[in-house]
């Protein structure tokens, strides 16, 4: 039995699959009466190991509880950024890692760093909508959560997303790497919940689709080049 004054602290970045629930939303559910943050940043593990330096950012509605987790993780290397807002911290971390495949992607076409550009400038459209209509608050993408773990996970190789992108840019079958059990795409698996919430919302993603179709309905026949063109040029 965990205790009340237990604080607990969400790491994942997904989407519950069956009820389309946030994970801070299932702690809600599980426990109550208890309270919950989110951390989410653009940290990889590696770096924090070896103490590089790293920002975070510590999302949780009462400010009492995040100053308090802020405390406890602050370090000479490592510094928690406080937000009240739980919802943008966990669609930031969760649409990044779809967007990093696109990024991906367009590296190993070789389509250039417009294209890469152009489909964030997109995609941040798209992540800004669903927020909103989560009940979150678009202004906190200047955060880490927000601006620094898509920097981080779009632009670096060091990204499972962002590797997994580049493969399918280099005439790889999307079937055959996903099906490697020794590495996790987070986005691949959270694609499937984001298009299911942007039906049940009815908002346009087009950004989002576009990774959902590369992955799991396009044929092997289709031309993958001519897919992301149109999707981030498209009026």
């Amino acid at each position: 039995k965990i205790s009340k004054e237990c604080v607990i602290i969400t790491c994942s970045k997904g989407i519950d699959e069956e009820n389309l629930q946030l994970f801070s939303q299932l702690v809600e559910d599980l426990f109550p009466n208890n309270h919950h943050a989110v951390l989410s940043g653009p940290n990889f593990a590696i770096e924090v190991a070896k103490k590089l330096p790293s920002v975070t950012t510590v999302a949780c509605a009462n400010s009492e509880i995040a100053v308090k987790i802020k405390k406890l993780m602050h370090s000479d290397y490592f510094l928690p950024i406080i937000s009240s807002d739980v919802i943008s911290a966990q669609i930031c971390g969760i649409v990044k890692n779809i967007f990093a495949i696109g990024c991906g992607a367009i590296e190993g076409l070789k389509l250039g760093e417009n294209a890469k550009a152009a489909l964030l400038v997109r995609g941040i459209e798209e992540m800004n909508n669903l927020i909103e209509k989560l009940g979150g608050n678009k202004n906190e993408f200047p955060s880490p959560a927000g601006f620094g773990d898509l920097f981080l996970t779009c632009s670096s190789r060091d990204s499972r997303n962002n590797s997994l992108g580049f493969l399918i840019g280099k005439g790889g079958d999307p079937k055959k790497i996903l099906s490697d059990k020794n590495t996790v795409y987070e986005g691949a698996m959270s694609v499937k919940s984001i298009i299911s919430l942007s039906i049940k919302y009815n908002l346009e993603m087009p950004i989002s689709k576009m990774i959902y179709d590369i992955l799991y309905n396009r044929k092997m026949s289709e031309d993958i080049e001519y897919i992301i063109k149109k999707t981030i040029l498209s009026n």
